[in-house]
């Protein structure tokens, strides 16, 4: 297997957090589409840093299968349609410390013990016309006390035998069904 088939990453150096200056690298904006991976060790990587999150990233018509699928941390305004990871282990989709998430179709037909979509820290989030497959026990799992803004609209998860859990420290109201 290969390593991560898109990475998209301002993490490139191990520093302590600083404060915002000309020397913090910005990426926003970028738009990917119509991307099949095979065999990758990781599927999608999304890293900023705490002082200049990654901003404006669509992903859409994605199909990949790898040992892990994605990871998105330190990140705002990030787009996904239509993606389907099929990942050997781990959540297929992993956000922590993100914010401004639209979630549209993402699906994961492995059979994998692990949540197919891990939500730590995350903040105003829309999950819609996502679905869960027999193989997925659950589907969505919520952490992080700062979780907030989490509405699931239109999504067939009852495939999972548990669609949805949240942490003990994910407020009550954080996590809003819409169908």
């Amino acid at each position: 297997a290969g390593s991560e088939a898109i990475q998209i990453s301002t993490s490139y150096v191990d520093l302590p957090p600083e404060e915002f200056s000309e020397r913090t690298p910005t990426i926003r904006n970028i738009s990917i589409s119509n991307i099949t991976i095979v065999d990758a060790r990781q599927a999608i990587n999304i890293a900023g840093l705490e002082e200049q999150p990654v901003e404006g990233i669509r992903l859409s018509d994605i199909r990949a299968d790898g040992q892990v699928g994605m990871t998105c941390e330190l990140a705002n305004d990030i787009e996904l349609h239509d993606v389907r990871l099929d990942v050997d282990y781990g959540p297929a989709f992993r956000f922590s410390n993100a914010e401004n998430l639209l979630l549209d179709n993402v699906t994961c037909q492995s059979s994998i013990r692990e949540p197919v979509l891990a939500l730590n820290n995350a903040r105003e989030v829309w999950l819609r016309d996502s679905r869960s497959f027999g193989g997925n026990r659950t589907y969505l799992q919520v952490q992080g006390g700062a979780s907030r803004g989490i509405l699931l609209e239109g999504n067939k998860l009852s495939a999972s035998s548990t669609p949805f859990i949240t942490g003990p420290d994910v407020p009550e109201e954080a996590v809003v069904i819409k169908n």
